[in-house]
């Protein structure tokens, strides 16, 4: 029987998921919790769980409940210095979405590489020439820089952002959406620009809002599966190794 795997990235709200066999994505997809997940899985006989959370085992646990009997032990993806150096003064502290895309970098081709994932927030992820994750910056993502300016002033008001452009606005709409857009965009080229990189270093783009980015980074690579390369390449990494501590329901 082929191996039939479940990869998913929990996070504050939702849980993306990826079904993998054989190399190839059978689906993918998000759920707001386990019962939404088990709704779009249906009745798959899973061989493995590759799992990356911010939430606590116990919620982990309840998620994935439905297959925990199947699949007892499912891989818990943590950050590990020994897979990818990070320069992070705390590593507990590095958000494992952030590590994962820096580590699906690595896994992607040679050279340094700068990876933005445009989500809620927006994180740039820096990977050096040498393999270690350098740093980076978080900022607020294109809608809650939207939602930021309709809540905390009284005239900017608009029904939709437009993400189109970066020129001058000419209404209201279109000067926070084309703002917005330049300023994130002048980062990602600035700290490109700042980076030792050469002509074989990429820029990767990824979440939600990647799409609208993606026109004015002409230099850059979407790729929607990010996190799941960057699981797939830590289950790599640690094939042979004990895995990691596995998830305990009700706990």
């Amino acid at each position: 029987m082929q191996e039939l795997v479940l990869y998913v990235d929990q996070g504050n709200t939702r849980a993306k998921f990826w079904l993998v066999q054989a190399g190839q994505v059978l689906c993918r997809g998000s759920a707001l919790d386990g019962a939404d997940l088990q709704r779009q899985l249906g009745e798959q006989a899973l061989t493995g769980i590759v799992l990356a959370t911010v939430r606590s085992a116990g919620e982990a646990a309840v998620l994935l409940r439905p297959w925990l009997d199947s699949v007892p032990s499912p891989v818990s993806v943590s950050v590990c210095r020994d897979i990818l150096p990070t320069a992070y003064d705390d590593a507990a502290k590095l958000g494992i979405d952030r590590w994962l895309g820096v580590l699906a970098a690595g896994a992607l081709g040679e050279g340094a590489a700068l990876v933005v994932d445009a989500g809620t927030a927006i994180t740039l992820d820096v990977l050096t020439v040498g393999g270690e994750h350098a740093g980076g910056y978080i900022l607020p993502g294109l809608a809650m820089q939207q939602t930021a300016l309709a809540e905390e002033t009284v005239r900017v008001k608009f029904p939709q952002p437009d993400w189109q452009a970066q020129s001058l606005g000419t209404n209201t709409a279109a000067a926070v959406g084309h703002g917005s857009i330049r300023a994130i965009c002048a980062l990602v080229r600035e700290v490109a620009h700042e980076l030792p990189l050469n002509q074989a270093s990429r820029l990767y783009l990824t979440g939600g809002n990647a799409r609208d980015l993606a026109p004015f980074l002409p230099n850059a690579q979407v790729v929607d599966d990010l996190l799941l390369i960057g699981m797939q390449a830590y289950v790599r990494a640690i094939s042979g190794r004990p895995s990691a501590v596995p998830l305990g329901a009700g706990q």
